[in-house]
């Protein structure tokens, strides 16, 4: 399960009690499942869905829509249309309605997993990857978007077109919105995933 698949179902249907414990070489963690969150197994994980339904990227991939997993994380939702590039990456920038940037710095990395990178994803099937948000301190609680992009790094980045019904090209990143923020960033918060800031599972 490279890409978090399982531990994303049990987030979404239970909590994480910090009483798991570690052992030496081994990471174990622990859900308690609620009851009134079992019927999100019969909904769509993808909460807030791209606008008319999908991101088209150059043709190569689609991005369907995100899901919020918590003030720090984001999962996204992936369609290939046909086989991926080795050096594709992502970027990842956050905004407020004004335009104004709020991470710390652009976040640029390879989507999906080491052991599952893009040039291995089944084309025409859904893929998810998961992506900690890199807030700088000062961040205010609210509503932001997520600007994602994607490229390839040969020999530097070069964003993809997103197209439009008709294949035009229209902008460089698909616009996500809204990523929820709940409280006020400061410089002793932690921010998972620091290095790299995107986050590679």
């Amino acid at each position: 399960d490279p890409n978090g698949i399982v531990p994303f179902w049990l987030d979404l249907i239970g909590q994480r009690p910090i009483d798991a414990g570690d052992f030496w070489g081994i990471n174990l963690e622990h859900w308690r499942l609620v009851s009134n969150r079992i019927e999100s197994l019969h909904e769509s994980p993808i909460k807030q869905p791209a606008p008319n339904s999908r991101y088209n990227f150059a043709k190569q991939i689609d991005l369907l829509g995100m899901t919020q997993l918590s003030d720090t994380e984001i999962a996204l939702f992936w369609r290939p249309r046909q086989s991926l590039p080795d050096d594709l990456s992502l970027t990842l920038d956050l905004t407020d309605e004004a335009g104004f940037d709020w991470d710390r710095e652009t976040a640029v990395g390879r989507p999906g997993a080491y052991f599952y990178p893009p040039s291995r994803w089944p084309v025409g099937q859904i893929v998810m990857t998961r992506h900690q948000l890199p807030w700088q301190i000062g961040t205010p609680p609210g509503a932001y978007t997520a600007e994602i992009g994607l490229g390839s790094t040969d020999p530097v980045f070069t964003g993809w077109d997103i197209l439009d019904e008709q294949e035009r090209p229209q902008r460089r990143t698909a616009l996500l919105e809204s990523v929820k923020l709940s409280h006020l960033i400061q410089a002793d918060d932690t921010f998972p995933g620091q290095v790299p800031l995107i986050d590679l599972f």
